[in-house]
């Protein structure tokens, strides 16, 4: 009977591996219905193999075929009902407590997801998968020093999926620790075909280690392959191109990425290019461009403290003020936007509420701040 049942879904899975192969990763980044099912037939023909050592009854194993097929039509509450029972029967059920955990873990359920994982360890410490699921879990949480330890793991058990590789890189350059977060972003990128996200995070890494021109090689590889899924690409190419001194190619960038991206995207292209022309003193078409942001979400506190910056520029103190007040009024901790109404108080010569703004700034983190309070200003 067992030999049966293990044969046919051995043919069902080869026919969804036929199906749905996703460029060499299996069950790592791609998760529509049919690769999520073969995860769990895998965990299924597991279960179904070792029934009888570990003395699964039937009501465990009829529950748990019946969580896979509510798993497989998206019915995840019933899927979970079903792998609670199985728990309750046998609290020994690995499969059902690790199942558990995914589904918690793919609902961003991820304290959840954490319980069912550790009820999961106890049984079975040394599962390369269920390292990997903690590992990904404390990095959803953003316990990044844990989530290295799991994923190293997960990788040093047998389990050196594209994910495991990616997740840790990721946990690696949460931490600063940019060498090794490099090496297995490169490893990444030569055991697995190259995705559009693997370039991207690695450019993103790339940027912050000021390695400017891999960064760019890396976000236009990034761009070869489409935009989904790749937050404001447009973006990182036209500031790494500021960073480069390529300013022609950063507006180029800037203007292709206005005609494509969503609202969101394009406030940071308009941003970014309104930006780039303060730099060089057009204030008045900065100015524009800040204006058109403003008119696309006019309750952003970082686009208030952008047109505040112009307004001083341009010499209109109250305006900026009233800039800045809005930000706050939006964001209490929005730091810029008390320096900003510093120097404009400055400016109209209220010092007292100038200093009084960088000292605000000031405990908010800002650096630029220090020289003012240490300045003549509010030392007079």
């Amino acid at each position: 009977m067992l030999s049966s049942i293990r044969t046919v879904y051995l043919t069902n899975l080869l026919k969804l591996f036929k199906d749905n192969y996703c460029g060499g990763i299996y069950f790592s980044l791609c998760y529509n219905n049919s690769m999520r099912l073969i995860f769990l037939i895998f965990v299924l023909i597991s279960l179904k193999a070792q029934s009888q050592d570990l003395g699964y009854s039937e009501e465990v194993i009829a529950n748990y075929e019946n969580g896979i097929l509510a798993y497989q039509r998206n019915d995840s509450k019933t899927a979970a009902t079903l792998f609670n029972q199985c728990i309750s029967a046998d609290s020994s059920c690995f499969e059902a407590h690790y199942n558990l955990a995914l589904i918690h873990f793919e609902q961003a359920k991820f304290k959840q997801a954490m319980a069912s994982a550790f009820n999961a360890e106890k049984l079975r410490p040394f599962d390369a998968r269920l390292a990997s699921l903690i590992g990904r879990t404390h990095y959803q949480q953003s316990n990044y020093p844990k989530a290295e330890i799991y994923l190293k793991r997960a990788l040093s058990i047998g389990d050196s999926n594209a994910d495991n590789l990616l997740y840790l890189a990721l946990s690696l350059q949460k931490q600063d620790n940019f060498k090794y977060a490099l090496h297995y972003f490169n490893e990444l990128l030569s055991l697995y075909p190259p995705k559009m996200d693997y370039y991207f995070n690695r450019g993103l890494l790339y940027t912050e280690m000021e390695e400017f021109e891999n960064a760019m090689n890396d976000f236009e590889a990034a761009l070869g392959n489409g935009i989904d899924a790749l937050p404001n690409i447009y973006y990182h190419l036209a500031n790494t191109s500021l960073k480069l001194g390529e300013g022609e190619q950063a507006l180029a960038y800037m203007d292709e990425g206005l005609n494509i991206v969503d609202k969101k995207e394009k406030i940071a292209l308009l941003l970014l290019k309104g930006t780039f022309y303060r730099d060089i003193g057009a204030y008045e078409t900065a100015a524009t461009h800040y204006t058109a942001a403003y008119e696309l979400e006019n309750e952003n506190p970082l686009v208030l403290t952008h047109q505040a910056a112009v307004m001083i520029d341009l010499e209109k103190y109250e305006t900026a003020i009233d800039k800045c007040n809005a930000a706050i009024a939006l964001n209490p901790n929005q730091m810029e936007a008390y320096f900003n109404r510093g120097i404009a108080h400055e400016m109209i010569r209220d010092v007292d509420q100038a200093c009084s703004d960088w000292q605000k700034a000031f405990v908010l983190g800002s650096q630029k701040a220090i020289q003012y309070l240490n300045g003549p200003v509010c030392n007079e």
